[in-house]
């Protein structure tokens, strides 16, 4: 499996450092993946200044770009990746910091699953939360299952956030 150049040029961008690995095993459920070379997807422009908690890292997709491309559009994984984030910056507000987040999502025809994965020390009622928010995202428009993850970092405060990216 490859992934490739699908996500939108205006919120990702392939990174040119792509590391290269046969398999990946899968942190949340523990499946192994293979590919010739794994791209991961990060912010345009790379890791930018970002002032919010909740700062968008990378995207991986799960499945070849071409299989993606031909179940959804880019404009509908734009948007469940920008109300992600959006969700876990409200959910996330007042939790202490700093540590990551995985998020799954696994898309079917009317409905999405979501898993998630963290490095770091959380509150367990906040990472519950967080599920219920990005669970009540409405699902988004496919014709069969779509797998990809997205790599959320999570800081103490906004101003650190914002020192943290290099701003």
């Amino acid at each position: 499996m490859q992934t490739g150049r699908l996500l939108p040029r205006r919120l990702l961008t392939v990174a040119l450092d792509a590391t290269t690995e046969e398999t990946y095993l899968n942190p949340i459920d523990g499946s192994a993946h293979t590919a010739e070379r794994w791209e991961t997807y990060e912010p345009q422009g790379g890791r930018r200044t970002c002032a919010e908690k909740v700062c968008l890292e990378s995207v991986r997709l799960l499945q070849e770009d071409s299989v993606i491309a031909s179940r959804t559009s880019v404009d509908a994984l734009t948007g469940l990746i920008e109300a992600s984030v959006s969700s876990a910056n409200r959910v996330l507000a007042t939790q202490t910091g700093p540590f990551q987040l995985l998020v799954q999502y696994t898309c079917e025809p009317g409905k999405q699953a979501v898993e998630l994965a963290y490095q770091g020390e959380v509150d367990e009622a906040a990472l519950q939360s967080l599920h219920e928010a990005l669970s009540a995202i409405p699902p988004i428009a496919v014709s069969d299952t779509v797998s990809f993850q997205i790599s959320l970092r999570v800081a103490n405060t906004s101003a650190e956030a914002a020192e943290d990216s290099g701003g």
